[in-house]
């Protein structure tokens, strides 16, 4: 088994699945999706707690465009359909539609993702941990989903001779919640890829379902990032959160970041305007 911290894992997950943390009044530390996180804010008015002098206006984010993928795929299958469609399995890239000059803003999930096969005549599917040469792989932590086969066709196996048993349930592993796109096309994919086991394309991926609506909003040409600062009272510091918007002279923003000195209630906020 490769190693891992706790931490890694669960940075990785919160990357696949665009996660946020956050203590609520309870003390209790609660997980949920940006766009829930998002949806949980209220509308807070603090137009004359800002010093209207110090705005200053810029491009949103300094970003040409985005990657998002696994850092292992070093198995044999996952390399060759690289090597052959010249992308990695299961990752997507996000370009941005607009005139923006910036690097490259890249989210990897330190696991390892692996294509897996359907063996020929069989309702069986295994994933081969071998590298180019036939060789024994050990990559990343693979996650994947277990998915049981009933009524499959029989599996044997030779017991103490000349007895034989054989199954007809036995899980195979996918990288898609199940086999039938039509009730389920969810996927620990980046990108909408070919399902191994029934050749159909499932459209959930995690960048469909967790990120391309926030992702699209933010590159919108028309947002913009403003820079101003207020005087903020104790009453809005003790109780705001990040996925609150804020009305300034009428205009609403959301919060980018908010840099507080407690002593004064001086704030520097980052805003980004709502389009």
């Amino acid at each position: 088994m490769p190693n891992q911290k706790v931490l890694d894992f669960l940075t990785g997950l919160f990357k696949m699945f665009n996660l946020t943390a956050r203590k609520n009044s309870d003390g209790e530390i609660v997980i949920e999706t940006l766009e829930d996180f998002y949806a949980s804010g209220v509308e807070r008015d603090i137009s004359k707690y800002v010093d209207a002098s110090s705005s200053n206006v810029d491009v949103a984010l300094p970003y040409k465009d985005l990657e998002f993928k696994f850092k292992g795929r070093g198995s044999k299958v996952t390399k060759l359909y690289e090597e052959q469609e010249g992308i990695g399995w299961g990752t997507t890239e996000y370009k941005v539609d607009n005139e923006l000059f910036g690097e490259t803003y890249t989210i990897e999930a330190p696991f390892e993702h692996m294509q897996f096969e359907k063996i020929d005549g069989l309702d069986v599917q295994h994933g081969a941990s071998i590298n180019d040469s036939d060789k024994p792989y050990v990559g990343e932590p693979l996650l994947f989903y277990p998915y049981l086969i009933t009524g499959g066709d029989a599996i044997s196996f030779l017991n103490a001779p000349p007895s034989v048993t054989s199954i007809t349930s036995y899980t195979v592993p996918l990288n898609s919640v199940g086999i039938d796109s039509s009730t389920d096309d969810d996927t620990c994919h980046f990108s909408a890829e070919i399902n191994e086991y029934t050749n159909g394309v499932f459209e959930g991926s995690l960048f469909k379902n967790y990120y391309e609506d926030y992702i699209v909003d933010v590159f919108n040409p028309k947002r913009r990032l403003t820079k101003v600062k207020a005087k903020l009272p104790v009453s809005f510091l003790t109780n705001y959160s990040l996925a609150d918007i804020l009305i300034i002279n009428g205009r609403k923003y959301r919060i980018n970041s908010i840099t507080t000195n407690l002593n004064t209630g001086d704030s520097d906020l980052e805003l980004l305007n709502e389009v």
